[in-house]
């Protein structure tokens, strides 16, 4: 049970694990002692970033600290025989000596304790990532499997539902998302710091919603992920169709697309995990490195609907697919002309 509440704690715990352990939590007060004594434990983690690393050959200089500081305080030959008659004062000279080195032990002991159990960190929530990942991709796929032409859901070109994050809302609306546990958070994003206000919005919301409320539902409605838009035929956008490919990617960690070459923040900018339309996930760290293409950029290197069916562009949930066609929906001249 102690190793269960440290992973519950660093968060590596898969769902079943998480509500047996909280099932304990609420009927043993022994157990909540020895969570809050864990939490205290961890406290120096609470602030350290995800990709720190000891600076380098910190471990060599501390040791050799402690064996200088260790031959400062060493005792000479002729105060040796001297403490070895006059009994308390060598017991003094020694425990100053000894709690020194253990202080300098601690200190290095500390300083290659952290970054390991930071990466340990990183390591369980990238793996709890990739769970939520599979899991919402399996409830795209069976929603695929219900269409008649195998589809994923559709994005729309214009109107409220013209964004990427509406995947969530139309499984919700299929019944395919489970709402309390829709695991469409990562546990490594800024969204899992207040999870417990966070939820789908449902079609219906959205549609009703004004501008700015619609706009947070848009930002906020596919949680920590991002989803692929389609691609453009005959100047149509079309819906991705289910075909089972390994390098055909469906969702992902919601890219920063401020950056030259995009990577989620949500893993410390380390990579991102893609869920493939074959229901495998990869943890990518430089996604133009994937067979076939860049899945945040499309052919043409813009962040929106693929040129083809085999172009994959995955986008963050309040993009639409076309940007273009969003943005003459704001203007009267280019609707009017339209």
């Amino acid at each position: 049970m102690h190793e269960d509440l440290l992973g519950y704690l660093l968060g590596a715990l898969d769902a079943d694990e998480q509500r047996r352990i909280e099932a304990r939590l609420a009927v043993d007060p022994e157990l909540q002692r020895e969570l809050e004594r864990l939490r205290g434990c961890l406290e120096p983690l609470a602030g350290l970033a995800e990709d720190v690393d000891p600076p380098a050959g910190l471990a060599e200089r501390t040791l050799a600290s402690i064996d200088r500081r260790d031959q400062e305080l060493r005792v000479t030959p002729h105060a040796r025989a001297w403490v070895q008659t006059a009994g308390p004062p060598r017991l003094q000279r020694y425990t100053g000596v000894d709690r020194i080195v253990l202080a300098l032990v601690g200190v290095a002991a500390l300083t290659l304790l952290l970054p390991a159990l930071a990466n340990s960190r990183h390591e369980s929530r990238k793996v709890l990532c990739a769970n939520n990942l599979r899991t919402v991709g399996s409830e795209l796929i069976d929603y695929s499997q219900l269409q008649p032409d195998h589809s994923f859901p559709q994005v729309a070109v214009a109107g409220p539902r013209a964004f990427a994050g509406v995947f969530a809302p139309i499984l919700l609306d299929h019944q395919l998302l489970d709402p309390d546990r829709p695991h469409l958070v990562c546990p490594a994003s800024t969204l899992a710091q207040r999870a417990a206000e966070w939820s789908v919005p449902t079609l219906e919301r959205i549609d009703r919603a004004q501008s700015s409320q619609r706009w947070l539902l848009q930002s906020q409605a596919a949680g920590s992920y991002a989803y692929c838009v389609g691609y453009v035929e005959n100047n149509q956008l079309q819906a991705v169709k289910n075909e089972g490919r390994a390098h055909f990617a469906i969702l992902a960690d919601t890219p920063s697309l401020s950056q030259a070459h995009p990577r989620s923040a949500n893993h410390g900018g380390r990579g991102q995990n893609i869920f493939f339309e074959d229901g495998h996930v990869a943890f990518v760290i430089d996604a133009r490195l994937l067979p076939g293409d860049d899945p945040f950029r499309n052919r043409n290197g813009l962040a929106e609907a693929g040129t083809d069916r085999a172009d994959a562009v995955i986008l963050p949930s309040l993009l639409p697919p076309l940007a273009s066609r969003r943005a003459s929906d704001h203007d009267p001249h280019a609707r009017h002309a339209r």
